[in-house]
Formats: C-alpha cells, sequence, structure tokens
C-alpha cells in the first residue's frame, strides 16, 4: 500500500472501455456480532467526538493491480479482505452512553471506476497512478459516519482501459498502523491471486470479549495502579501562559524532518547503551524539552501498539492507547543520563498503556480536581517506525556530518484545532528517518518548531560521535536552542 505525498492535479477522465463503470464488493452469509466497543475502540471515539468526527485521522492507500488481473477479480480479492477481517464491516452505537460494535455480517460496498485519459507525456501506468492519488485523497477527505459508513471506501482506476490501481480509505477507528500493515500484505496476496491464511489473532468482538473477562480486568487494573503513580509525579507547570499569536496558516503546524544522519546515530546510541532506538529518540525530545521548559520532570504521552500479547499480535484492528512515561531528570548530567531514563520511564509506560479507557479518564479527571489544576498531559511521543534492518552504525564526526548535508525540511500542514500542544512522531522511510513536530504555535512559534527539529539531529549526531557522554548544561551551546526564547514558557 502506498501512502499519499502530494501529485500534481489529476488529468481528465473518460469511461473506462474495458472495464465496467461500477462494482460492488460484497460480504454476505455471516452472522451478525454485537460487543463493547474495545478499549482502543473506545479511545478512538473519544478522539474522533472531540473533533466533531472530522477526517483528520482519515488514510488511504494504493494497490497495484498484477497484470491480467480483471476489475472483477480485485473486488473480489476486496470482498474476500472484508470477509476475513471483521472489523472492515463494523459499525458503533454509542445510544446509551456506552459504545458498542456491531460487525455486520452482510455487506455490500460500492467500488466505482475512475478511468484517466492516456496522455503523450507520461505513460498509461503514471497516469493512473496520479488519478489514484488523487480519487485516494477525495475519498480520504470525506469524514466517515462511524455509526452509519462502513470504514472503508474503495475505488477502481483505469487507464488504456486496462484496471491499474485499487484505491482504498479508511477510518482510523478500524486500522491502527501496524494492522493496516496486516491489511497492506494480506490484500497484496490476494490480489496475486494466493489465498492467505486466516488471520490469527482475536476479532475485534473476541477482544472486547477478552477485556471483560478475568484476566482482562487483571490487565486493567494493573495498568490503572500503573497510571495512578505516574500522574502523582505530573507536573501542572510545565507550559506557561500562551507567548504568542498563533502562525498565519492555522493554530498548529507540523515540520517533518528528513534525516539519514538521525537513522545511523540514532543506531550507534542505542547499541552503546544497550537500549532500544525508540529509548534514544525519546530521551533526545526529552533532553531539549528540559532545555526548552526548564523542567526536569517531563511527562510524555506515549502511543503503544499494545501487541505484546499472541493473541493480539496480528490482530486486525485497532490497539493503540497513550501510555504515560515521566521522565525525572533532576539527577541526569549528561545525555547519557537522559537515554537510561527514558528507557526506565518509557518501558512501564508502554507496557501499562492497555487499559479501561473510561476508567481511564475517570482517574485523570478526579487527579485533576485534587490538584486544582490540569494536569500538563499535552506532550506526545509517538514511534510509527516498522521492522527494518538495523543500518550500519556511523560514528566518525565526518561521516555523520556527510550524511546531515542529505538532511531536508519541509512543512506538511495547518490545522486549527488538535488535541495536543508538542507532539513529536517518527517514522521511517528505507534507511531515512522522519522527524515530525506538530506544535501549537501560541506555545511553540513556527521558526522554533523548525530549530527544534534541527536540534533533534544535531543532538544525536554530537552525542553519537563524542567519545565522552556530553553533558546536558552544553546542549544550549550545541544545539542553538535556549530557554529564553518565547517557545515554552
Amino acid at each position: 500500500m502506498t501512502e499519499s505525498p502530494d501529485h500534481p492535479a489529476p488529468p481528465r477522465t473518460a469511461p473506462a472501455d474495458r472495464v465496467p463503470l461500477g462494482l460492488t464488493a460484497v460480504v454476505e452469509g455471516l452472522p451478525d456480532e454485537t460487543a463493547p466497543a474495545t478499549w482502543s475502540q473506545q479511545a478512538l471515539w473519544h478522539c474522533l467526538q472531540w473533533r466533531g468526527h472530522d477526517a483528520f485521522f482519515n488514510q488511504y492507500g494504493l494497490f497495484p493491480l498484477p497484470e491480467r488481473r480483471t476489475g472483477e477479480e480485485a473486488v473480489a480479492a476486496l470482498s474476500t479482505l472484508m470477509r476475513d477481517c471483521p472489523t472492515l464491516r463494523t459499525l458503533y452505537d454509542d445510544a446509551g452512553g456506552s459504545l458498542r460494535q456491531t460487525a455486520h455480517g452482510t455487506v455490500r460496498l460500492p467500488v466505482p471506476v475512475h478511468a484517466a485519459d492516456e496522455t503523450a507525456d507520461e505513460t498509461a501506468e503514471d497516469t493512473a497512478r496520479r488519478l489514484a492519488h488523487a480519487v485516494g485523497r477525495r475519498l480520504r477527505d470525506e469524514p466517515f459516519d462511524s455509526t452509519a459508513d462502513w470504514p472503508l471506501r474503495a475505488a477502481l482506476v483505469t487507464a488504456g482501459g486496462l484496471p491499474r490501481f485499487l484505491v482504498l480509505a479508511f477510518n482510523r477507528i478500524a486500522l491502527d498502523s501496524t494492522a493496516a500493515g496486516l491489511v497492506d500484505a494480506r490484500l497484496t496476496a490476494l490480489l496475486a491471486g494466493t489465498e492467505p491464511e486466516p488471520p490469527g489473532s482475536r476479532t475485534p468482538v473476541e477482544q472486547a470479549r477478552h477485556e471483560s473477562s478475568a484476566q482482562g480486568r487483571a490487565t486493567a487494573t494493573a495498568a490503572l495502579a500503573y497510571w495512578d503513580s505516574a500522574l502523582e509525579r505530573t507536573p501542572t507547570g510545565l507550559f506557561g501562559h500562551p507567548g504568542g499569536d498563533p502562525a498565519e496558516g492555522g493554530r498548529f503546524v507540523q515540520k517533518r524532518l528528513a534525516s539519514r544522519a538521525v537513522t545511523a546515530a540514532t543506531q550507534h546510541l542505542a547499541t552503546r547503551h544497550r537500549v532500544s532506538t525508540s529509548a534514544v529518540l525519546l530521551a533526545a525530545t526529552a533532553a531539549l524539552l528540559r532545555v526548552r521548559t526548564g523542567h526536569s520532570l517531563l511527562p510524555v504521552q506515549v502511543i503503544s501498539a499494545n501487541r505484546a500479547d499472541s493473541e493480539q499480535a496480528d490482530l486486525v484492528a485497532t490497539l493503540t492507547q497513550d501510555g504515560l512515561a515521566v521522565l525525572d531528570l533532576r539527577q541526569a548530567a549528561t545525555v547519557a543520563d537522559v537515554i537510561r531514563a527514558a528507557f526506565t520511564a518509557g518501558t512501564p509506560a508502554y507496557w501499562y498503556a492497555h487499559c479501561d479507557e473510561q476508567a481511564r479518564r475517570e482517574l485523570i479527571a478526579r487527579h485533576t480536581v485534587r490538584r486544582g489544576a490540569p494536569l500538563d498531559l499535552g506532550v506526545y511521543f509517538n514511534d510509527v517506525r516498522g521492522p527494518a534492518a538495523a543500518p550500519d552504525s556511523v560514528g566518525a564526526p565526518e561521516e555523520l556530518k556527510a550524511l546531515a548535508e542529505e538532511t531536508t525540511l519541509s512543512t506538511d500542514g495547518y490545522w486549527d484545532r488538535i488535541d495536543a500542544r508538542f507532539f513529536v512522531s517518527v517514522a521511517r522511510f528505507d534507511d531515512t528517518t522522519l522527524v515530525m513536530l506538530q506544535a501549537d504555535t501560541v506555545y511553540t512559534p513556527e521558526p522554533v518548531v523548525e530549530h527544534f527539529l534541527r536540534a533533534f539531529e544535531k543532538l544525536l549526531l554530537t552525542a553519537a560521535a563524542a567519545e565522552e557522554d556530553v553533558s546536558l548544561e552544553s546542549l544550549p551551546v550545541i544545539t542553538g536552542l535556549r530557554p529564553d526564547e518565547p517557545v515554552i514558557a
């Protein structure tokens, strides 16, 4: 599945001559199954409600069709996918104040066909790809009504009368990034004519029943006990008062750093300190926040995949929830100290993220009332890098510097409303690490967002190349970040 960069305007369309103008994916003969929503579905539902059920979380992808694959065969493969993955035929109902899910046994999903004219300037494949991205964006950008709309939309794109791409758009409540990868692999196999094994994990309905079992209740109890302890240590004064006007494009901005140097330096530091690369990236986030805020007790909500259980490893559904890592840097003197603190705080935060969502929100509310002020839970860290072979460690300063010369910085977009003040995400494309910072420009002005990302890379490269531990006191000089800039009070 190909996620969607922006492309030029689509070519004009014309009727397909060898493909039907409309097809339908069909599932029938299965029973309807109803259960309470899972904890993760509840978490996504809450986010969707807060945003007014807009299209912010929607995703789309392109699936190239093998040669000689007909449009009917492509839609038959989609029908099989929906049959095998109940989350793709699930609707939700919050009547009575309790969210419930129903996996429907009978589905008819329209698959319209979009045909592109060939041009003299590009191949039929390229013309079809451009149109497929345009169709995907249109499907993605229309909000889903999770109570009435199937959580995916589909279209077939043709060129020269031949089917070229199957385009799918997903409602985020149906699939997290891991599940999207599972769907990608499964549908790709089906389109190639291979019948994959049925998913081995629970269905979402079975997951909900598990969460209501004695074992599930024990999991929730342990997780809530951890959250209770972490919230006790969460400060209320991390963010100060707003420091400026919002950015012209929108109050919230996301910038993106693409760096092979970050990939190499992160692996080098993880190997040196015998921790995960995720811990190193979380540490870089925390060390720079310490510089910016002047605070040494830093709460960071981490997005957990919640797939340590073998029964959940390949569950095609959303399982992500927030964990809370409180990094205590009060005794930290070096970047190495912060890396160890990130590993120590991050491990239980990820482990105890899977819990009763409603009970977690009630617990946060009780702590807020008792403390007399909102807790500072607006900093997030999300590592969405998929599994990949570790790159060779690169430590020589001249090698890291050469890699850093290839680094690019770009703007992803602006929004008026996001439920976070400072959100760092890391992803990977081949051997390039993508570091995205989404920030509230009232607290973090747009130029400082760019400065933070450059400092993120500089910190990692300096620490990886240094023969001795880098002191935290030296970071303002090394990175150029200083607490007197109007970033976070």
